[in-house]
């Protein structure tokens, strides 16, 4: 058989691309516009739509696809690439962002509506898309990323002058870059992550503020509002800054819409956990600033409020034998949940006692904490999508690993979750625990243990 001929190569300029002729990719012009005498343009992207659903497609991913006459559509077809974009997107990054095995749906009807969203989608599937199977090209990502970062400017810049699309839907395509820069690039140069989340917080704030869009913002939204808070509080944790948030917005999330699994009855929710660790925050903040008195007695009421705890089993009588054979069996991602939530509770001991009581880190009560949040992580089935979230209680934990045998256990936990998740903000807690663990620091403060983390990765 003759080799398949050629016509277009991929990056190709935009003219060579519409007379289907190959480029030789030469800038500021190729040589097939020079000979034709044509205007030579590579920032030019092509955005196509289509009203044909796919076959074996649910009827909502049809309706959000492929409608033509969603608001900005203008009956335009979309191109293969950004269907293929968004097609990845929904199918295979969306379900990472979350614990739940059902996670609410993609924003793929925004993405759908606006510009800046769908471009914002295309970067980080194409991007996650590179470390998972090497099928694209780092350059092409790098131009829809400048592309994306002109059109968030532009639209940020038409809502300020009270037209063009909302504040809100720009928002949602700052979280999509925030947290493409935060788990997947966070070791490439240009990576902003920091500034998306400074870009974030003003426009959450131009909304009213964290409360009111949760009140009444879009399921997808709200989702994606969960992981930044958790992650800005982290974050929050790690270096030693003041909360981005008070901390009674935990009490306001949306149990449809966040990233955590539900716990059973009896259990502590997550939510109130990351409320409790917001105001430890706060108060080491006060405290370290001068501005609160240390408290013994504040101390104690962090432990009560955060000792770890299990589900409640009332009594069965022997009467109750019958019920009990009509129960309904444990659910398996309950358990996995579970030990989720005690490892963030160990997590946050370990903060008390190591950033606000300024314990060493072989104090025999912050060993006991650490070996404890192991035990909750290392016993998580390998491909639980709880395990996928734990990276900050097994990167706080693990800093405080001194017994190699237990380092390198966390090692290969942290390549297990690499091979679910490939995001590069993984690779970026091996290589600062690896540091931390061949140097003197790790006998250090709590802050200076994680000074080596890349400051431009999300650890969640």
């Amino acid at each position: 058989m003759p080799p398949k001929r050629v016509r277009t190569v991929e990056g190709s300029c935009w003219s060579c691309k519409q007379r289907r002729v190959k480029c030789d990719l030469q800038k500021p012009s190729c040589g097939k516009c020079v000979v034709a005498g044509t205007k030579c343009n590579y920032d030019r992207i092509l955005i196509k739509w289509d009203a044909r659903p796919s076959k074996g497609s649910p009827v909502g991913n049809q309706l959000c696809l492929y409608h033509n006459s969603l608001p900005g559509s203008g009956g335009y077809n979309l191109a293969i690439n950004e269907r293929r974009a968004i097609d990845y997107f929904r199918s295979r990054v969306w379900p990472l962002f979350s614990t739940s095995a059902q996670p609410c749906p993609a924003p793929i009807a925004m993405a759908m509506a606006d510009r800046s969203v769908l471009l914002a989608t295309c970067v980080m599937a194409d991007s996650h898309r590179v470390l998972f199977d090497g099928r694209n090209s780092k350059e092409n990502v790098h131009n829809k990323r400048l592309h994306c970062l002109t059109t968030v400017r532009k639209q940020l810049a038409d809502a300020a002058g009270s037209k063009g699309m909302p504040l809100s839907t720009v928002l949602v395509a700052v979280l999509l870059m925030y947290f493409s820069d935060g788990f997947v690039e966070c070791n490439q140069p240009s990576s902003s992550t920091l500034s998306h989340h400074a870009g974030a917080r003003a426009i959450i704030d131009s909304l009213g503020g964290l409360p009111t869009i949760m009140s009444d913002g879009e399921m997808s939204m709200k989702m994606l509002l969960s992981e930044f808070a958790t992650t800005s509080l982290t974050n929050t944790l790690l270096h030693g800054t003041a909360p981005s948030f008070p901390s009674h917005v935990w009490d306001m999330m949306d149990t449809n819409a966040v990233w955590w699994e539900n716990t059973p009855s009896g259990m502590e929710t997550f939510s109130s956990i990351f409320r409790k660790m917001s105001e430890l925050a706060l108060y080491q903040d006060l405290v370290s600033s001068g501005q609160q008195e240390f408290s013994i007695e504040r101390i104690k009421e962090f432990e009560a409020d955060l000792r770890p705890g299990y589900a409640s089993i009332s009594p069965i009588e022997l009467t109750d034998r019958e019920d009990l054979e009509d129960s309904k069996p444990l659910d398996p991602d309950m358990v996995p949940s579970s030990a989720l939530l005690r490892a963030f509770q160990h997590s946050a001991n370990l903060y008390l006692y190591r950033a606000v009581c300024g314990l060493p880190a072989n104090h025999y009560v912050v060993q006991q904490h650490a070996q404890a949040c192991l035990d909750c992580i290392m016993g998580m089935p390998p491909q639980s999508k709880a395990l996928n979230c734990s990276l900050f209680p097994l990167l706080v934990a693990g800093a405080h690993a001194v017994i190699e045998s237990s380092q390198q256990a966390i090692l290969r936990k942290l390549d297990l979750v690499y091979g679910n998740l490939k995001f590069n903000a993984v690779k970026s807690i091996r290589s600062a625990l690896e540091d931390l663990w061949k140097s003197p620091q790790q006998c250090g403060s709590w802050f200076d243990m994680f000074a080596s983390l890349d400051p431009q990765a999300l650890v969640l």
